[in-house]
Formats: C-alpha cells, sequence, structure tokens
C-alpha cells in the first residue's frame, strides 16, 4: 500500500482559513504509473543505452537537476538558479539541515550544491544520488486581471512523495498555482520582475520540499521555510520585497 504524498498548500486568505499556524497537508497527486511515465521521458533507456561512456558530474555535495514540463525560456532559467543560491545562502536555520550547508560554511568556496538544467544534460551523465525536481505548468506570474476569482487554498504548490516508509529524492512543483498564488503581487512590475517574483516563490518551494526529503520528516513547522500552507508572502519574503533590494520587487 502506498502511503500518501506530503504538499505544501497555498492560501491568499490564510490568517482566515487556517488562523495563526499552518496544518498539515496530504495529497496522493501521482499514481505510480504516471510517476513511471514521467521518469520513463526524462530518462529514457534508449538514451542511456546509446551513450558511448558515463560522465561523472562535478564535485558537489548536492545536485539538483530541474525539468519543465514546458519549454522554460532563457531569461527565467539564470533567475531560478540565483534565486536559489540566494535562498539557500540566506542562512534559514530549516536550510542547515540540507547538504553543504552548515553553519560554517565558506560562502567564497565553490558552490556546495550543483544546479543542472534538465534539458541541456548531456547523455550518459553520471551523478550521485541527485534530487530530480519537476516544473508543472506555466512558470508565468501574470497581472491579476488574467485571472477570474481566488486560486484555492486547498491545493498544493509543492509535493514529494512518501512511499513506504522513505520520501523519495522528487520535488514536483506547481508553477501555474504558483503564479495564481503571485497574481495580487504584480502591480507596476513588468515582465523581468515578474521573473524575478516566480523565481523566487519557486525557490522557496523547493528549499521546502528538499527539507522533506534531507530529514525524511513528513512534519512542518509552525512558521518559516517548513511550515505546511504558503501564502503570497510567504513565497516572497520581506528581504524580497524591499523597494531597495536588487531583486527590484516593490
Amino acid at each position: 500500500m502506498q502511503d500518501e504524498a506530503r504538499s505544501l498548500g497555498s492560501a491568499r486568505n490564510k490568517e482566515v482559513a487556517h488562523g495563526s499556524g499552518g496544518s498539515n497537508r496530504y495529497r496522493n497527486l501521482l499514481s505510480p504509473v504516471l510517476a513511471l511515465l514521467l521518469l520513463a521521458q526524462v530518462f529514457p533507456p534508449t538514451a542511456q543505452a546509446e551513450a558511448p561512456s558515463s560522465v561523472s558530474a562535478p564535485a558537489a555535495n548536492a545536485v539538483l537537476a530541474i525539468f519543465s514540463d514546458r519549454p522554460m525560456s532563457n531569461e527565467l532559467w539564470p533567475i531560478i538558479v540565483s534565486a536559489l543560491r540566494e535562498e539557500l545562502a540566506a542562512g534559514a536555520p530549516e536550510t542547515r539541515v540540507l547538504p553543504g550547508q552548515t553553519a560554517d560554511a565558506d560562502p567564497s568556496a565553490d558552490p556546495a550544491v550543483q544546479i543542472l538544467r534538465g534539458d541541456s544534460i548531456a547523455p550518459g551523465l553520471s551523478i550521485d544520488n541527485p534530487i530530480t525536481i519537476y516544473l508543472h505548468g506555466e512558470c508565468v506570474v501574470r497581472p491579476r486581471s488574467f485571472f477570474l476569482g481566488q486560486p484555492s487554498s486547498s491545493l498544493a504548490l509543492g509535493w514529494v512523495r512518501l512511499n513506504h516508509g522513505q520520501i523519495e529524492p522528487f520535488i514536483h512543483v506547481e508553477c501555474t498555482r504558483l503564479g495564481q498564488t503571485l497574481a495580487t503581487q504584480t502591480y507596476g512590475l513588468d515582465s523581468d520582475q515578474r521573473n524575478r517574483l516566480m523565481a523566487v516563490a519557486i525557490a522557496r518551494v523547493i528549499l521546502h520540499e528538499w527539507i522533506h526529503i534531507a530529514t525524511q520528516n513528513p512534519g512542518h513547522a509552525r512558521d518559516g521555510l517548513a511550515k505546511a500552507v504558503f501564502g503570497p508572502h510567504d513565497l516572497i519574503p520581506n528581504r524580497a520585497n524591499s523597494p531597495t533590494c536588487h531583486h527590484g520587487i516593490p
């Protein structure tokens, strides 16, 4: 019997719907058959069989391989990488459990986390214990006027799968729902600033789910990156909202 997935929910009106504390949300969103199909499409057996030799990835404490089920713009990719590195460097207490994120880590050293774009990975690349990330839907934040009504607070923004007591190293991020959740924050922003908004949100959802994988703990905290329910202000924390910060988000 397959255990349920652990999900990160969203809530525009979180303080009304959930009070001051988050609640655990468990959602089985991916059947075993569909999971196998996704993996077969991402890593086709023929591609690996035809690879002339195995090439090892550069040494790193952790490798994140990010795939998107829709074409990703060349403008968005470096912003996602930058946002992930900035969130890791921010030193949130919850991230101390992640590989290479120790309290005395030297920020000037080579990155402890390698981030790979899935559609650019060469066949035959050998990676030890990667974290595979799937971005589902449209990774675009559109102005609020594009959406009718409010997104459901019961739908997951990101999730991982608990299989026979083991949290698997696959992270799923629902980009379309992220865009809907962030739509209220787009007033006065141009497309570059909206891309930054989306990138920071994706990075924070990835880190939330990665914490589940690293700790093998499906539980949630009351606040911070490990809380169960994220609203717009959790996806873009205060330092990203500052009008003087380098992100350019008002």
